[in-house]
């Protein structure tokens, strides 16, 4: 038995042993959904933005009609950002059925690569580094911006952000006691601070 429960401008969605369709696009499962979600929501945030939906197809090499298939679905207003309950209501979830579903994942942790800095330093620049990277999900430069701008203003003196995610190498100078570089959420950071003078 075929059942509607749910219609977005004008396409019918229906579910069915756990299969979306739309009358224009191949059939996802319920579980693809997720796993699309939860893929992307590395961080758990509990929201993904198209720009990252977009990364996620192009790297996975999915077809770019599933980009606007979500959108249609998820963000028929057009914000940029899919929220979990959205997502949820959409597809006629439960929200705290699907937060227990996220997978267990170690994306959080950070692993160090070189540091040489207080400890109260390197835990405000990481806990920074968190707070950038949940604000700016997937813009590199706008993470870079926001760390650099916090260090400048807390620490002084200039400050200097890299982030990449390939292959790196790298050579600078820096201020005595104040450099730290670390691998976060698929990039590796160089965060370190050159004297005014």
């Amino acid at each position: 038995m075929v059942r509607p429960f749910g219609a977005h401008n004008g396409s019918r969605i229906y579910k069915s042993s756990l299969l979306l369709s739309t009358a224009h696009t191949h059939t996802l499962t319920m579980a693809d959904y997720k796993s699309i979600f939860f893929a992307i929501d590395k961080e758990k945030n509990h929201y993904i933005t198209i720009k990252d939906l977009e990364q996620y197809v192009k790297d996975n090499r999915m077809n770019q009609t599933v980009v606007q298939r979500w959108i249609r679905l998820f963000d028929p207003k057009g914000t940029g950002k899919i929220t979990l309950e959205s997502f949820c209501e959409t597809l006629g979830e439960d929200v705290d059925e699907m937060l227990k579903q996220y997978p267990p994942t170690n994306v959080q942790q950070i692993r160090l690569i070189d540091r040489e800095m207080s400890e109260r330093m390197m835990e405000n620049l990481l806990n920074q580094t968190r707070l950038a990277v949940r604000e700016h999900p997937g813009d590199l430069r706008a993470q870079a911006a926001t760390i650099k701008a916090y260090a400048d203003r807390r620490y002084g003196d200039s400050w200097h952000c890299f982030i990449v995610n390939g292959s790196h190498g790298y050579f600078y100078s820096h201020k005595p006691n104040h450099s730290i570089s670390f691998y976060f959420s698929d990039n590796y950071y160089f965060i370190f601070c050159t004297p005014l003078n």
